[in-house]
C-alpha cells in the first residue's frame, strides 16, 4: 500500500512505528506544537512551524489538517504553502470545543499565512 499511495499523513509516533514510510512517495508528519513536515522518499522537502495555541480540544484537528493539506496540494499550491495552510486550519480546529467546527474557505487561510517558498 505504501508504494501505491500518493500521500500518507501520520503523526510522529506513527512514523516511528512504521519504518516502511521512509520509502514512501510523500509523507506528511505532524509534530503537534512543533509543526509539521513533508518528506519525499525519506528526505524533508518542506517544514512549517505550528501556530502557537492553547488547545481547547484536539478532537477533529487531525482531520482538519488532513483535509486542508490534501485540498491545498490538489489545487496546486506549493508543498510549503500547503503545509502552512494545513497547520493554520489545524490550529483553528483546536480552538473550538466542537468536534466539527465551522471553518472559513481555504482562501482565508491562504491569506492569513505567510511563508517563504524555499522548498518544493
Amino acid at each position: 500500500m505504501v508504494e501505491r499511495a500518493d500521500l500518507i499523513i501520520v503523526n510522529e509516533s506513527e512514523y516511528d512505528l512504521l519504518p516502511q514510510l521512509r520509502d514512501a512517495k510523500l509523507v506528511a508528519i505532524t509534530y503537534g506544537s512543533r509543526g509539521s513536515g513533508l518528506y519525499e522518499y525519506g528526505r524533508e522537502v518542506a517544514f512549517a512551524e505550528a501556530l502557537p495555541r492553547r488547545p481547547v480540544s484536539t478532537v477533529g484537528a487531525g482531520d482538519a489538517f488532513c483535509a486542508a493539506l490534501t485540498i491545498a496540494l490538489a489545487v496546486g499550491y506549493s508543498r510549503q504553502r500547503s503545509l502552512a495552510v494545513a497547520n493554520a486550519v489545524g490550529a483553528e480546529a483546536v480552538m473550538d470545543p466542537n468536534a466539527q467546527p465551522e471553518f472559513h474557505r481555504l482562501e482565508h487561510y491562504l491569506q492569513s499565512t505567510t511563508t517563504t517558498e524555499t522548498t518544493t
